[in-house]
Formats: structure tokens, C-alpha cells, sequence
């Protein structure tokens, strides 16, 4: 009887190092998914703060600062925030859930997965690169958001100088602040 207790003893512990091994990769895989999400919820926050801060400056006579931060899940080089003009009717409707010929969506992109928000300004807005007419202090840089490759993290400004006689159009300026050499 004692010898059988002996030759069963490596078999349960072979089955015990199997269930270990099982319980860690499950787990693994629950902390893994919490991860992901909560950098999903970093990046919706992120999105709707640029989103509102765009549509409050554009609408109205507002100044408004935004510490635009990218989410710290993945590395920041290989995150993309670009905002865009679209002319598809079929993608705006989609985005913006109305119908409309033109719309102004902000794409985010990183290793892990994507987002598009629907920016509700009206698509005529421009961003003025023009330094006479956008004046703002030293150790900020201007910047035409639509032709940037990627809208970098750090602190904005965004003023709107809007000439009253041209009131369909919103005219914005947006400005960074200066890291570095950088500007």
C-alpha cells in the first residue's frame, strides 16, 4: 500500500504544475483584457476632450487650453491623431449619425486598435497659419491641424478669430507650446 502512495505522488504533482500553469496563463489573459480596456477609456476620454474643445472655440468667440495627453498603453511614436476633412457622404453619415454631403472626423490610431470621432464643426472651419492675424506669446508654435501627419501631445491653445463677415466659416488658430527645440 505504501509503495502505491509513492508512484502517485509524481503524477499529482505533474497534475498540480499543469492546473498552476493553466490558472497563471488565465489570468494573464484577464489582466491583459482589463488593460486593453481601461486604454480603450483613456483614449475615448482623450478624443472627447479634443473633440468638445474644438466645437466650443469653433461655435463660439472662446478661447479654450487643452493638455492633450496620449494614452500610456502603447508606445507614443506609434500613435496617430489626425484630423481630417471628409467629402464622403456614406463615412460622414456613418461617423456623425446625420446626414451630410462633408464633415470633420478625428482619427486615432494606435497598435492595439482605432477610433473616429466626428468633430461637429462646420467643414468650411480653417486653421490659420497666418502669424499677423494669429498672435499668441512666445514659446508657442501655430499649427494648421489639417496638414499635420500627426497632432502631437502637449499643451494647446486654440483661439478663434472668426471676422464677422465671414461667419459660415470658422477661423481658428491652433497653437502648441514649444518643447525643446521644438516649436
Amino acid at each position: 500500500m505504501n509503495s502505491r502512495g509513492q508512484e502517485s505522488g509524481p503524477f499529482e504533482l505533474l497534475v498540480a504544475v499543469i492546473m498552476m500553469g493553466f490558472v497563471i496563463i488565465v489570468g494573464y489573459q484577464a489582466i491583459q483584457a482589463v488593460s486593453d480596456q481601461d486604454c480603450v477609456q483613456q483614449s475615448d476620454k482623450m478624443l472627447e476632450e479634443f473633440k468638445t474643445t474644438l466645437e466650443l472655440v469653433a461655435s463660439s468667440n472662446q478661447n479654450k487650453k487643452l493638455a492633450l495627453d496620449l494614452p500610456s498603453c502603447s508606445p507614443k511614436k506609434d500613435q496617430l491623431l489626425v484630423l481630417k476633412f471628409e467629402q464622403d457622404p456614406s463615412r460622414c453619415a456613418k461617423q456623425c449619425a446625420t446626414a451630410r454631403s462633408a464633415c470633420i472626423l478625428l482619427y486615432f490610431d494606435n497598435q492595439k486598435f482605432s477610433r473616429i470621432k466626428c468633430i461637429n464643426i462646420k467643414p468650411q472651419t480653417v486653421f490659420n497659419t497666418d502669424s499677423s492675424s494669429c498672435v499668441y506669446r512666445d514659446g508657442y508654435g501655430l499649427y494648421d491641424l489639417f496638414n499635420e501627419d500627426s497632432i502631437l501631445e502637449g499643451n494647446w491653445f486654440f483661439k478663434n478669430i472668426t471676422p464677422a463677415s465671414r461667419s459660415d466659416s470658422p477661423v481658428i488658430c491652433a497653437f502648441r507650446q514649444c518643447s525643446g527645440s521644438t516649436c
